[in-house]
């Protein structure tokens, strides 16, 4: 089926791209939604010196980004910050090999870890 392919696809790739030569960058994208405050945390330790690239690529279950980081700060008792309500780019799955670190964290809805998780 179409998920094989595409994991091996993505994993010779992957073999081609030697460890040491991948950014030293650890790598998160994901939505911001009800189940999204270790998420938020995230995205508010910031770069780290260029050591951390995350973002938000999305919303679920809210209506926008300002909305929804709004609500989860609230629940965390913690002030908003404009720079936490920015949406990032997205990384193609075929591109997460240029990073040497990907963090996968509780999803955006319910809080579970991501199903995309099956295909890597």
């Amino acid at each position: 089926d179409w998920w094989d392919w595409y994991s091996r696809r993505t994993q010779a790739v992957a073999r081609k791209r030697e460890f040491d030569k991948r950014r030293d960058v650890l790598l998160f994208r994901g939505a911001c939604g009800p189940g999204g405050h270790e998420r938020l945390k995230l995205m508010r330790l910031g770069t780290l010196n260029g050591a951390v690239d995350a973002g938000w690529t999305s919303v679920d279950g809210y209506t926008d980004l300002e909305t929804c980081v709004a609500d989860l700060s609230n629940q965390l008792g913690a002030k908003r910050r404009k720079r936490d309500s920015e949406l990032s780019t997205r990384v193609p799955m075929v591109n997460y090999s240029h990073y040497r670190y990907l963090l996968h964290m509780p999803g955006s809805a319910t809080g579970s870890y991501s199903r995309n998780l099956q295909y890597l």
